[in-house]
């Protein structure tokens, strides 16, 4: 299920939402046999902190210190699984229906009164839940682990738990993303009132007419072209799994767009360096937050995540028909292009991503218009947000 909320979090957070802590003292003794687990993984843990984690080898660790409120255990004839209170001490009880109309209008922008489900939840806390001091953990502490996770200074790796897929809180990804600049999807705010242009609904968004593209990040187009992926869907499904086969040409742009990412991207300008394959740790400064200009505790410009950034025109590609390579990459083996290829640049791009969004189609007829080749890109936003506008 996946609905906002604003006092907690949707069901499916509930029952995910994990807290570092034990009570302390030795196991009951059972006068059973007791045995020890021994485990390895691959590599040492870059980090343990829940918020920041980023590898699986990372995460592994965490999966035997953290616990939810809820967890899956064997039901009672052991014939299959059902939820069980761990962190809380009973299951949530929905308290959509008593927000006031100013909550509502606070936190999703309009009184709404049909707003009567699903999106606000009490959770009772498991009283005996103590830290490893025997300290108890309350309320408190959840807000604060939360203000922290979603603090915008601290850029934390994870934030977008609480602001993408099943755990989100109402306003959080503005919170994180305050008075910063992040790389977002334009199909997020264009206008689908206006058919004669592309027209975006907010005046922050793309002021630079700097475009980005990323076939692997999260942006509603691919929504509008499959209603099953919703706005979690990416551009490189639309490109290489639409199940219907389109004419040659539409064909043939779809390929090139697709090599024109792999042969730039992934093996030029994924480290950042032209002429140089990519090397797997080069990988994080892209997909976490790259580029941060720390000053007075304040953060300059903030990328989101998973978010390729180039200047298309200095990869240096030639193209011949629909397959495409990169010359840096040719130069190191010292090979030479034959004569036929020629430059692949922006124009070219942009002319292809035209053909294909077009023919392929979208809701409200934009596909048609001149500039429908920006849906499925990026662009800059800068975010402007109250601070208090969270509700935790």
């Amino acid at each position: 299920m996946k609905k906002n909320t604003i006092l907690t979090l949707s069901l499916a957070a509930i029952m995910a939402m994990p807290i570092l802590a034990a009570c302390g003292g030795t196991p009951a003794e059972s006068g059973g046999v007791k045995y020890t687990y021994n485990t390895y993984i691959e590599t040492n843990p870059k980090t343990w902190n829940p918020h920041a984690w980023e590898t699986s080898s990372d995460g592994y660790i965490l999966g035997f210190t953290d616990m939810g409120f809820y967890d899956l255990g064997f039901n009672e004839k052991r014939d299959g699984y059902q939820f069980l209170c761990e962190m809380a001490s009973d299951f949530p009880r929905d308290v959509t229906d008593e927000l006031s109309p100013e909550e509502k209008t606070r936190f999703y922008g309009r009184p709404n009164i049909n707003l009567t489900s699903g999106y606000a939840f009490d959770i009772p806390l498991n009283e005996k839940a103590c830290w490893e001091d025997g300290t108890p953990i309350t309320a408190d502490d959840y807000v604060e682990s939360m203000k922290r996770l979603l603090n915008p200074e601290y850029v934390n790796h994870r934030a977008d738990s609480w602001y993408k897929g099943n755990t989100v809180l109402a306003n959080a990804e503005k919170y994180f993303k305050n008075g910063q600049t992040t790389i977002e999807p334009a199909y997020k705010f264009v206008d689908t009132t206006k058919t004669n242009a592309i027209t975006f609904k907010d005046e922050n968004f793309c002021t630079n007419d700097i475009w980005y593209i990323n076939l692997g990040g999260a942006t509603p187009y691919a929504g509008a072209i499959f209603s099953n992926v919703g706005d979690e869907g990416y551009f490189y499904q639309v490109l290489q799994q639409r199940g219907t086969s389109l004419s040659k040409k539409i064909e043939a742009a779809a390929d090139r767009i697709t090599d024109a990412f792999a042969e730039g991207i992934i093996k030029i300008k994924r480290d950042g360096v032209l002429g140089d394959s990519f090397v797997s740790d080069d990988w994080k400064g892209v997909e976490t937050a790259s580029d941060i200009k720390t000053s007075d505790s304040k953060l300059g410009n903030m990328w989101d995540y998973n978010i390729s950034m180039y200047e298309f025109d200095e990869l240096d590609l030639k193209v011949s028909g629909d397959k495409i390579v990169a010359e840096a990459e040719l130069a190191k083996d010292e090979k030479d292009l034959p004569d036929e290829w020629e430059a692949y640049e922006w124009d070219n791009l942009v002319a292809d991503l035209k053909t294909f969004v077009s023919g392929l189609g979208s809701p409200r007829g934009l596909a048609t218009l001149a500039d429908s080749w920006k849906l499925p890109l990026f662009a800059e936003y800068t975010s402007v947000c109250i601070i208090g506008d969270i509700h935790f």
